[in-house]
């Protein structure tokens, strides 16, 4: 297992925190801007794998530097709209891998990076290794993220590659997220 730690200044990515509106500024969005043009449940389409990464070389090498340096070593991090593929680095697959191991001789006791990994294809989620545990949901059927396996804060962090937009109640979706979320954990949304 790999135990190198960055060296390096971490790269200077724009991050724009969340600024929320004052309170009775209208909200900007009505319900018709989360209608799609094809209304075929998103289960028809997800029904068949699709082993497939949506961003190119390049946008994956950036995106592992940015988790390498914005991400935890140990926790929980929520990969949401999760596939066979996470994105992350190899010292955080490591530690992934390393807690999955423990879990599964201890009933998840002592340290380590936790990765669940919320989707909608069970052979996508199957194939990511360092999920544990995976969790098949439609978050545009049911966008509360699962009480049982979720508990309200304890989430460290969240990723969500490119996906965040084909959400259809993506703030049903943040709310639940938020409330899982340790205070000054982060949602690391990649657009």
């Amino acid at each position: 297992m790999s135990t190198t730690t960055p060296t390096a200044s971490p790269p200077n990515y724009p991050i724009q925190p969340f600024e929320p509106p004052p309170p009775g500024t209208p909200y900007p969005y009505t319900p018709a801007s989360f209608t799609r043009m094809d209304n075929t449940p998103d289960s028809d389409f997800y029904s068949q794998p699709r082993f497939v990464t949506h961003i190119d070389d390049a946008a994956i090498a950036r995106l592992r530097t940015y988790y390498l340096h914005n991400l935890p070593r140990t926790g929980r991090i929520l990969d949401l709209c999760s596939s066979w593929i996470s994105h992350f680095p190899p010292a955080l697959e490591d530690a992934a891998m390393s807690k999955k191991k423990i879990s599964e001789n201890d009933e998840g006791k002592g340290e380590g990076l936790e990765v669940l990994g919320l989707g909608m294809n069970k052979a996508e989620l199957d194939a990511n290794p360092i999920l544990h545990p995976r969790i098949l949901q439609d978050l545009n059927t049911n966008p509360t993220l699962p009480a049982s396996l979720i508990p309200i804060s304890t989430l460290d962090a969240t990723t969500c590659v490119v996906s965040i937009d084909y959400l259809t109640r993506p703030v049903e979706v943040l709310k639940s997220i938020l409330e899982c979320t340790r205070e000054g954990g982060k949602v690391h949304l990649v657009i």
